[in-house]
């Protein structure tokens, strides 16, 4: 009786730890999305590169690099929540920034 119970519990409990931790892995992505939302309206007029940790509530959220390329610029952030880390990179050219409203047309000369 204990082995058929034994057998019915565990995929059960399988299945709540891969909710869990796609759960704290989307957490992980959304900061660190936030890290590359945050790197869009602070990229530097004459750096060439920049890094910043962003914190919220004592809680390392997402490191964020800001690189300034030849005809471009590369965004790396990476969001962390408990011990997850998603790293995304962005690689943008000026003209498509500028487009958008990023950057003014100054900074790409």
């Amino acid at each position: 009786m204990q082995k058929m119970i034994l057998l019915f519990l565990v995929p059960f409990i399988t299945t709540i730890a891969q909710i869990e931790f796609e759960q704290k892995l989307d957490l992980s992505y959304t900061n660190a999305k936030k890290g590359l939302f945050w790197a869009y309206s602070n990229i530097p007029d004459s750096k060439q590169t920049l890094d910043r940790d962003l914190i919220d509530k004592d809680k390392l959220v997402a490191s964020v690099k800001i690189s300034k390329e030849v005809m471009g610029v590369k965004i790396t952030s990476t969001g962390i929540y408990e011990s997850i880390e998603t790293r995304l990179t962005v690689y943008r050219s000026y003209d498509s920034l500028i487009a958008r409203g990023h950057i003014k047309k100054s900074l790409s000369d």
